[in-house]
């Protein structure tokens, strides 16, 4: 039924373009478009054989006339549940969270929001979707804050170097993947460093930016965010990083392959001093400089 809300049973689903399996683990398809977490609610569209196209409530997007609503695409049919989640009071902080339930073992991502009914000696009881209690290490879990502070600055900026090292992923939005050295794009590293601080951004790094508060230079704080338009299309933001303080950033580049920690000096050639926001800057990250405009913004 068309609107019917849907619920993620599966640690993580892909969300693609058009009904088709992955036949193999692609770090460049550009038909995967983001990924679903556990407990993630979806609207249905439409149902079609082993698939469902959803709108993912979770993830906004800027839509035709500039409506915004849940994140387009296909998932797996048999990923998603009629069972409605308990309103979540924590959210898994550590990359990957094993929690045993009985004799199975569930591994969830980093972001996965839980209910947790108890903790005790450093373990805490969570509520499964079916209805059942799991174990997980208490340490996986935080509280996501009732408003900003700076130490959720420093959080979110802490989140995302979980994913340093692994390899840039097309549509990645989860710590649980094929293998462990797979990350994240880079819009989906700013979501999940959000989500773990009880904030819902846009998934794709344009809607990012016209979502996000605009700031100047001298505004700038731990966890904002810095947006570069896609060469040669000066009202197209195409990557976004996020801003840790002095002249760092951390960012999953596709151009490098990786989730690193750099620099506006190494990206740009010029200390962040000297640049503003609205700037064009020569980005050195391609192997021949390309021309680029760049902006800051907030969500905090």
């Amino acid at each position: 039924m068309k609107g019917r809300i849907l619920t993620v049973g599966v640690p993580v689903a892909d969300l693609m373009a058009s009904p088709r399996q992955k036949k193999k683990l692609d770090l460049d398809d550009s038909e995967h478009k983001s990924q679903l977490l556990y407990g993630e609610v979806v609207a249905l569209v439409e149902a079609r054989g082993d698939w469902a196209r959803v709108h993912a409530v979770e993830q906004p997007a800027l839509g035709e006339g500039g409506a915004w609503h849940g994140y387009p695409g296909w998932v797996r049919s048999d990923a998603l549940t009629g069972a409605a989640p308990t309103p979540p009071n924590v959210v898994v902080r550590t990359r990957q969270a094993i929690l045993q339930a009985g004799s199975e073992l569930l591994v969830l991502s980093v972001g996965t929001r839980l209910d947790c009914v108890s903790q005790d000696k450093g373990v805490a009881l969570v509520r499964l979707l079916e209805g059942g209690i799991a174990e997980v290490p208490a340490d996986a879990l935080s509280v996501p804050p009732p408003a900003v502070t700076d130490k959720s600055r420093t959080e979110i900026a802490k989140t995302a170097e979980l994913f340093l090292g692994t390899s840039y992923y097309w549509g990645g939005r989860s710590g649980v993947q094929p293998d462990l050295s797979v990350g994240v794009d880079c819009s989906g590293l700013v979501s999940l460093s959000y989500r773990v601080h009880g904030l819902d951004v846009p998934r794709d790094s344009h809607e990012q930016y016209v979502k996000a508060r605009p700031l100047k230079r001298d505004g700038l704080d731990i966890g904002d965010l810095i947006f570069l338009t896609e060469p040669g299309e000066p009202n197209r933001v195409s990557h976004v990083m996020i801003y840790t303080g002095g002249d760092g950033v951390i960012e999953s580049r596709k151009s490098s392959g990786r989730v690193l920690r750099s620099s506006f000096k190494e990206r740009f050639g010029r200390a962040l001093p000297t640049i503003e926001s609205g700037a064009e800057v020569e980005d050195a990250s391609f192997s021949k400089p390309k021309s680029r405009l760049i902006y800051f913004g907030t969500f905090l």
